[in-house]
């Protein structure tokens, strides 16, 4: 999935542009239509279906508070885990060890 942190212009006319595009020729070739094996929805043939939606959302940067927690969330998880990319965190210094 990939993701934009701000509403650019290729995140609001290239990516929707793409999208349609390439939802016209899925529907060509008919792959948004899918049948579940072994049920029935009662049309004939056999399987149960439905057709494939695609979605696109806002930039992830217009999402202020999805931010502040996808930033929190790293920090907590990094904290946690005791990942410092290289960052070392502690109190000793000038190589005093009490």
């Amino acid at each position: 999935v990939p993701y934009f942190l701000s509403p650019g212009k290729h995140a609001t006319i290239d990516v929707p542009q793409l999208i349609d595009e390439a939802r016209e020729i899925l529907n060509e070739e008919g792959l948004l239509d899918y049948v579940y094996e072994g049920g029935d929805d009662g049309d004939g043939d056999g399987g149960d279906g439905g057709r494939v939606e695609i979605r696109s959302s806002k930039a992830l940067g217009s999402n202020v508070d999805g931010m502040l927690k996808v930033v929190d969330g790293l920090v907590r998880n990094t904290l946690d885990d005791g990942t410092t990319s290289g960052i070392i965190f502690d109190d000793k210094r000038d190589g005093d060890d009490d």
